[in-house]
């Protein structure tokens, strides 16, 4: 799988589950980011996987999945 494939692949899912409750706040291009997925600086949902991942920013990754001030995914 592409990696623009599978970037319009976690769109859809992140658009599919727009509105529901397990969304987080944080959106990309207007779309919500599912839980347990950040906004990246590119403006696409990305998924915080483990423990140790970079977060571009707090603001991108659900809190429940990174821990202020710390830009590491926990």
């Amino acid at each position: 799988m592409s990696i623009v494939s599978a970037v319009l692949l976690v769109l859809f899912i992140c658009a599919s589950a727009h509105g529901k409750e397990e969304c987080s706040n944080t959106t990309c291009n207007g779309i919500k980011c599912c839980e347990g997925l950040f906004c990246s600086i590119f403006n696409y949902c990305f998924t915080c996987r483990a423990k140790g991942v970079f977060c571009f920013s707090n603001d991108h990754c659900c809190s429940k999945h990174c821990k202020k001030p710390s830009l590491v995914c926990s």
